[in-house]
């Protein structure tokens, strides 16, 4: 494409533009001029070679960038599925653990076993309450990583 193009210098000096003259003068002049590169040796064409691939590896890096994203929710998805899992097997457990402590307590009430015995039963159930609610936060925390990895958070 041609480009048009205006340009000007004014002044006050000695000599002005007329050299014989050696008194102060002022000065000015103005022009327009008309550039066009007819022939540009290919610039446009490299010029859009370039563009073509940068734009083949931004959408290389944005397919990437999706399938990572993808491999990361349905990860969250399994651990979401693994934690939900584990709390009701915790519950069973807790369930179990709750009779055997009452059963143990019925035996130190009668002699049969030792306070020792009891507390390591009643111990167990404490602590398998206490791997329920870790795994309550766990799930928590793999819901939250889902919807951040989704973008609704």
């Amino acid at each position: 494409m041609p480009k048009l193009f205006g340009f000007g210098q004014a002044g006050y000096g000695r000599p002005g533009l007329n050299m014989l003259n050696n008194s102060f003068n002022s000065f000015y002049y103005v022009g327009a001029g008309l550039k066009w590169k007819i022939w540009d040796w290919q610039k446009n064409s490299h010029e859009r070679q370039i563009y073509s691939i940068q734009k083949d590896l931004v959408e290389t890096r944005k397919q990437a960038f999706d399938k990572n994203v993808s491999i990361s929710l349905e990860k969250e998805l399994f651990e979401i599925k693994k934690y939900d899992e584990l709390i009701e097997k915790d519950k069973e457990i807790i369930a179990l653990r709750s009779n055997i402590t009452k059963t143990a307590a019925s035996q130190l009430e009668n002699g049969v076993i030792t306070s020792t015995d009891y507390l390591t039963q009643l111990n167990a159930e404490v602590q398998s309450k206490v791997n329920l609610e870790t795994h309550k936060i766990q799930s928590l925390q793999a819901k939250v990583n889902y919807l951040t990895l989704k973008g609704d958070l």
